[in-house]
């Protein structure tokens, strides 16, 4: 499968040049609704509990605050299904005078693992398919709704601004919403069914380990017109599997109209 990348004539050069993949920063998408999306989602899968109100409460606020976390700690490239769509040359090639980069999905694949921080999402818009993969981290969490584990104690220890707990109970709280991590993490793969023609893919970069293992967080900055963009240089290394498989000329590009396949 091949996975495009839009960009101007200026990123295609730089990228093929400098062998580097350039991800910005999550925080600096121009979608007002970028991460929020997941709230909405989450909410409806705790509807049966509504009886547990302090509960509810606790874990949206702490979903709020991981996926606020991963906003400024992970960094995204974006790539399409389709490498010839109109409102993709306009929005992100240069009004249709730029590239179109055929990535190979199994490479971009390759590069993902735990140790790396890389991970390859496709970006969900059916709504049904949203909840199904949130649900997969909300189920375990819902065990220790039932318990009462989230419910105050006749403790003066204010935690998270909503729950009074014993030192013991913090522990146990902080066990109870681990997958609110991962959960925030695929925050930034949901997205409105408006967008689905974009058909976007997403190598999405976090610093949640390297923050754990306590290594030093590299990153670049670029400048535009009106801002400073953080981003994460993603190397491209040679590999079994050619990185770059299919270039597409855009529509308006003053070239010769061709589309071809790379030769490295």
């Amino acid at each position: 499968m091949t996975l495009y990348h839009y960009c101007s004539n200026e990123a295609f050069l730089s990228i093929v040049s400098n062998k580097e993949i350039w991800a910005p920063e999550l925080s600096m998408s121009n979608d007002y609704q970028e991460g929020k999306l997941i709230i909405n989602t989450v909410k409806t899968a705790l509807e049966p509990y509504q009886k547990h109100g302090e509960a509810i409460n606790y874990i949206l606020n702490d979903l709020r605050n991981n996926i606020d976390e991963q906003r400024v700690l992970g960094f995204c490239m974006s790539e399409s299904g389709d490498g010839d769509v109109l409102s993709q040359w306009r929005g992100y090639a240069n009004d249709g005078q730029g590239i179109s980069i055929g990535f190979n999905k199994d490479y971009l694949e390759s590069l993902c693992s735990e140790s790396s921080g890389l991970s390859l999402k496709k970006v969900l818009y059916n709504e049904n398919e949203q909840t199904e993969l949130i649900n997969t981290h909300i189920s375990k969490i819902i065990p220790h709704i039932e318990s009462g584990l989230f419910e105050k104690d006749d403790s003066a220890t204010v935690f998270n601004k909503n729950i009074y707990v014993t030192y013991p109970k913090i522990i146990k709280l902080w066990l109870a919403t681990q997958p609110l991590i991962p959960a925030a993490m695929d925050a930034y793969t949901i997205k409105n069914n408006a967008f689905h023609e974009e058909c976007e893919w997403r190598l999405i970069y976090s610093n949640f380990q390297a923050l754990e293992e306590e290594h030093e967080i590299k990153f670049s900055y670029r400048a535009s017109t009106n801002k400073i963009t953080p981003y994460k240089k993603i190397p491209i290394n040679h590999s079994e599997c050619a990185p770059i498989i299919r270039v597409v000329i855009g529509p308006k590009k003053h070239n010769p109209n061709l589309d071809y396949p790379a030769n490295s």
